[in-house]
């Protein structure tokens, strides 16, 4: 499986893309929505403790909060391939604010309680479903063709790591003995400065397609269709939920588990386990970003098999002589690095492949997939170490990402010369 991969040369570099003015200040939004979602993500758990939620309550809230990301996601390349896309995250950008902000007032005045704050929780990242593909989508009006990977490399790089850090802000705020409605407030003004920063965008209007009264359903199945005369996309973005199965279930169930009940360290010792995550996503996007890749989706799908040897190295890591430690960090750059290399080819070749006024909706779709491929996973790892312990259950899901990879690139690519270039 040749990739053709070449470094680029100083034609293109990060320091003449962010040269140009509209670029930066999507960049910019970029990064402060993920600073935000942060923020905002750790700031609900916090709420909902110290209103002295249980832990079955506390699951009930995170699923009420993230579980409309994923379901509403399916329409939201459709809404975003309707209307300008820039108007559009400018618009989720308020209510995201505006949401957060409400959550500040009552926290104020001593009237939020569980319900309200999992019923705007879930307003305000339900928004994302939105945002997500509607952002994805309008990359290409803002840079060249040739920039594409570029700009999606040095976007994907920012996304984790500025979520982790928002999270963090909240320890920070913690320390800094912040009252919690000031740190709503701070929370709503990152989103607001979001907004700001997508407004002062100009000269550019996102190409969709025109509005008709062709229901939501209609145009779903127009992107579905669009999306089948490309096999080998349609199998990446639909295995993805495989992929996010497992590598959202390491992520929040098995990983922790390990860190305390293997590595036999304190829970804080996962923060640093995820930190390693966002280090490992940042490095390989930037990495990624700089190389000329001419069949990059055929690289999409080596994420699982990175991902398997992340748990490879989990398990072994009991019978070498190795620091355990050490190894587990690199487990977890290596975590990073399986997300990377299918983000940023499969953004790309989106991108590249699917008209205009149908990507967001290709987008939605994948976007969709893995928010409900994370949220399943957690629920399906958690049971699979449950019944066969950790160290089994992340054997099984070695086993099952190695096998899943080599299945998903068998369907896409077998007899790719008699059904046209994939």
């Amino acid at each position: 499986m040749a990739l053709d991969i070449e470094l680029e040369t100083d034609e293109l570099s990060y320091r003449k893309l962010l040269g140009q003015p509209n670029f930066t200040r999507f960049f910019l939004s970029q990064v402060l929505v993920s600073v935000g979602d942060g923020f905002f993500g750790v700031l609900v758990t916090f709420l909902a403790l110290s209103m002295g939620a249980s832990a079955s309550t506390l699951g009930i809230v995170a699923f009420c909060v993230t579980f409309p990301r994923g379901i509403l996601g399916i329409l939201g390349g459709a809404v975003a391939d309707q209307y300008d896309r820039r108007k559009l995250m400018v618009f989720c950008d308020v209510v995201r604010g505006s949401g957060v902000l409400i959550l500040a007032l009552l926290l104020f005045m001593n009237a939020l309680d569980i319900f309200f704050l999992t019923l705007i929780g879930a307003v305000v990242t339900s928004t994302y479903a939105l945002s997500k593909p509607a952002s994805k989508a309008y990359v290409p009006s803002i840079v060249e063709k040739k920039e594409l990977i570029l700009a999606n490399g040095l976007v994907q790089s920012v996304l984790w790591p500025c979520f982790f850090l928002g999270a963090g802000l909240v320890g920070v705020s913690g320390a800094l003995n912040v009252a919690p409605a000031n740190a709503l407030i701070v929370c709503a003004l990152i989103f607001f400065f979001s907004q700001m920063s997508l407004t002062s965008i100009k000269g550019h209007v996102t190409r969709t397609a025109a509005r008709t009264a062709f229901s939501m359903l209609q145009q779903l199945r127009s992107g579905w269709e669009e999306l089948l005369t490309h096999r080998a996309l349609m199998v990446r973005i639909t295995s993805y939920f495989l992929y996010t199965v497992s590598w959202r279930g390491t992520l929040q169930i098995a990983l922790p588990l390990y860190a305390v009940n293997t590595l036999n360290q304190p829970a804080t010792f996962y923060s640093s386990l995820m930190v390693a995550c966002g280090i490992g996503e940042l490095i390989s996007s930037l990495i990624i970003g700089k190389l000329r890749i001419s069949n990059n989706l055929r690289l999409a799908f080596c994420g699982e098999i990175i991902l398997a040897l992340a748990l490879i190295i989990l398990v072994v890591n009991s019978f070498t002589g190795l620091p355990a430690l050490v190894l587990a960090l690199i487990a977890s750059l290596l975590i990073g690095l399986s997300a990377t290399v299918i983000d940023i080819p499969l953004i790309t070749a989106i991108q590249h492949e699917i008209d205009d006024d149908k990507s967001g909706k290709i987008f939605s779709y994948w976007s969709a997939l893995g928010a409900l491929g994370g949220s399943v996973g957690t629920l399906i790892v958690s049971g699979l170490i449950y019944f066969i312990g950790l160290q089994n259950a992340i054997i099984f899901m070695t086993a099952w990402l190695t096998l899943s990879a080599v299945v998903a690139y068998g369907i896409a690519y077998t007899k790719v010369r008699g059904e046209g270039k994939q």
